[in-house]
């Protein structure tokens, strides 16, 4: 049976480089990295200008 998980890491990228170190020596496979902006209610231009966090996408095969 394959897992999906979703991990979220904060936005830089030695704490992201470990992450993703970790998941791949537990197994899984890394599907898909995204930046996600910080969310702005007010000014959208704090969006861009601010720093976000990382969702990781991953799936390992687990036994039943």
């Amino acid at each position: 049976m394959i897992r999906h998980m979703v991990n979220v890491c904060p936005d830089d990228p030695a704490i992201l480089t470990s992450e993703l170190d970790t998941l791949a020596q537990s197994g899984s496979r890394i599907l898909i990295v995204l930046w996600l902006p910080q969310r702005v209610d007010v000014d959208q231009q704090g969006a861009i200008e601010g720093r976000g966090s990382f969702a990781i996408v991953s799936q390992k095969e687990v036994a039943l």
